[in-house]
This record gives C-alpha cells, sequence and structure tokens, in this order.
C-alpha cells in the first residue's frame, strides 16, 4: 500500500466514476487512486437478485444502502437493510446480498484494503 494516494483531495461528481457496464458497477475511488488503502463502487441488484455465499479473505466490506433495501446473509442469520442502513462485513466471514424488493435497490460499497476493484 502507498500512502501518497490518501494524502490528495480526489472528487468524483454526480454520474463520475468508472462504469463496468456487464457488472452494473461504477467505481467511484480505485485502488490506484487511493494508494491502495481502499476501494468504493456503487452497484445495484435488480429485484430478487444477488449474489452466493462467498468469503473475502484481504478485504473489510462496508455495504451501504442507497435505494431499496439487501438482505444481508451472515452464517445462520439474514438481516434486512433498508436505504439509509449499513452493513459491516469481516474479512474471513461468509456472507451473501440480495435484493428482496420488486424493484431495483442501490448501494455503495467500500473495500479495505483495496483490491475488489482490480
Amino acid at each position: 500500500m502507498d500512502p501518497s494516494g490518501l494524502n490528495r483531495p480526489i472528487v468524483v461528481p454526480p454520474g463520475g466514476g468508472t462504469t463496468l457496464d456487464f457488472l452494473a458497477i461504477t467505481h467511484k475511488l480505485t485502488g490506484p487512486q487511493t494508494g491502495g488503502a481502499l476501494c468504493i463502487f456503487e452497484s445495484s441488484f435488480e429485484a430478487g437478485t444477488g449474489n452466493r455465499l462467498h468469503v473475502h479473505r484481504r478485504e473489510d466490506e462496508i455495504a451501504y444502502v442507497l435505494e431499496g433495501a439487501l438482505e444481508v446473509r451472515l452464517l445462520d442469520e439474514t438481516l434486512t437493510l433498508e436505504a439509509g442502513g449499513l452493513a459491516r462485513l469481516p474479512r474471513n466471514l461468509a456472507h451473501a446480498i440480495r435484493n428482496p424488493l420488486t424493484t431495483t435497490s442501490r448501494y455503495l460499497f467500500l473495500a479495505v484494503p483495496a483490491g475488489l476493484d482490480a
């Protein structure tokens, strides 16, 4: 990690960032921009979709719901987060996230250190 990336301001305007259309992800801050310290992306899940149970070995994650809701599955527990809700998902913790609604849900995702943006 190069801490020099943390010592300079970065401004990303609304609609800014690098979009990966095939994943519906917009990288707002990337590892190279932050010296490897973190990455932030905005994404969405269509109604009833999400990801499978998985583990990140390097990154701690934070999911913040911008619009709609997300179900966060943690081992044997499932929590529902509505807009404005946040979940911290430490590395090595198996988890899955899905949209339980009939409309699209949007969220902001932070990973520390960066790496999920690679």
